[in-house]
C-alpha cells in the first residue's frame, strides 16, 4: 500500500507517461507509441499494412532508439524484407530504378544499422511458429539486446493448437497472454490481424473495415489497448493517399480516436506528411 501512495504522489506531480512520437505529427494526435501497451491492426489487402509497420518501425528506431523483434512470414525472404527496411531508413531505392539507388556505402551504414535494431524471428521448422514460442524468443531478445517492440504480422500464419476451445475463447485467452506479456516485459506489441472478406460498393470501392470486422472474434477490439486500420481506396489506382483510422485508444496520454491521411513515397515504401 506504501509503495502504490508513493507511486500516486508521483503520478499527481508528474502526470501520465505518454507515448513516443510515431514520426507523424499527424497521427501522433490520436496514437502514440507507449511500452506495455498493445495495438491491433487491420485493414483490407493491399492496403499496405505490412509497410506502414516497417515505416513507423523505422522512425521510432531512427528517433528514440529502439529495438524491435518481427515476425513476418510472408515477408520472405529475409534479406528482401530488410532492402525494404534499409530504404526507408536511407531514403533511398535499394534496387536501379527511375529514383538514383542508395551507394554502396550507405548500404553498409544501413545493413550495420538494421542489424543493431531488428531482430527477425522465423524458426525453420514452421510447426513452431506458435505465439508461445514467438514470446518465447522474444523475452530472450528482450533480456539480450533491449528490444522495446514486437511485431506479429500476420496472426492468421501462427500455428494454433485450441483444443476443446472455440474460436473466440481461444483468441481471447492468446490475446490476454499476448497484452500481459507486453506488460510484463515493457515492450510494445503489435498485431496484424485480417478482417473477414469486404465486398466492393457500387462505385467499386471497399468500405473503412472496423475492428469488429477482424476474422475470428470481438476480443480484437475488446482486449487491444489501441486499434488501427490501414485503409487506402484501390477504386482509384493513382492514388498515394493512406488513411490511418485510429478506431480505439484505451489511454488518453497516447491519443484519441480519428484519422490522419499520409501519402505513399512508392519510391522508398515511405510515408510523408500530406503538405509537409
Amino acid at each position: 500500500a506504501g509503495d502504490l501512495g508513493d507511486k500516486l504522489v508521483e503520478l499527481y506531480e508528474n502526470g501520465l507517461e505518454r507515448g513516443i512520437s510515431t514520426g507523424w505529427k499527424s497521427l501522433d494526435k490520436h496514437y502514440l507509441v507507449r511500452p506495455g501497451c498493445f495495438s491491433v491492426v487491420t485493414g483490407i489487402p493491399c492496403s499496405g499494412k505490412s509497410n506502414w509497420i516497417d515505416a513507423m518501425m523505422v522512425n521510432i528506431a531512427k528517433r528514440h532508439g529502439w529495438r524491435f523483434a518481427v515476425f513476418s512470414p510472408e515477408n520472405q525472404p529475409l534479406e528482401d524484407h530488410m532492402s525494404r527496411i534499409i530504404e526507408k531508413f536511407i531514403g533511398a531505392p535499394f534496387r536501379e530504378g527511375l529514383t538514383k539507388r542508395m551507394t554502396k556505402d550507405e548500404l553498409e551504414y544501413a545493413k550495420d544499422w538494421a542489424k543493431e535494431h531488428f531482430h527477425w524471428i522465423l524458426p525453420e521448422d514452421d510447426s513452431e511458429w506458435t505465439l508461445d514460442k514467438i514470446l518465447e524468443t522474444s523475452r530472450g531478445l528482450v533480456r539480450r539486446y533491449g528490444i522495446r517492440g514486437l511485431v506479429i504480422d500476420p496472426w492468421n500464419e501462427l500455428e494454433t493448437s485450441r483444443g476443446d476451445f472455440s474460436e473466440t475463447e481461444y483468441i481471447g485467452v492468446c490475446l490476454k497472454r499476448a497484452r500481459q506479456f507486453a506488460r510484463r516485459y515493457g515492450i510494445h506489441l503489435w498485431i496484424v490481424a485480417h478482417p473477414a472478406k469486404m465486398y466492393r460498393d457500387k462505385e467499386g470501392s471497399y468500405p473503412v473495415p472496423s475492428l469488429w470486422d477482424i476474422s475470428g472474434s470481438a476480443h480484437w477490439r475488446n482486449k487491444s489497448d489501441a486499434g488501427l486500420v490501414i485503409y487506402r481506396d484501390l477504386s482509384d489506382p493513382d492514388s498515394k493517399i493512406v488513411d490511418i483510422h485510429i478506431q480505439k485508444q484505451r489511454f488518453r496520454q497516447d491519443g484519441s480516436m480519428g484519422m490522419a491521411s499520409l501519402r505513399y513515397n512508392s519510391a522508398i515504401g515511405n510515408y510523408d506528411e500530406i503538405g509537409g
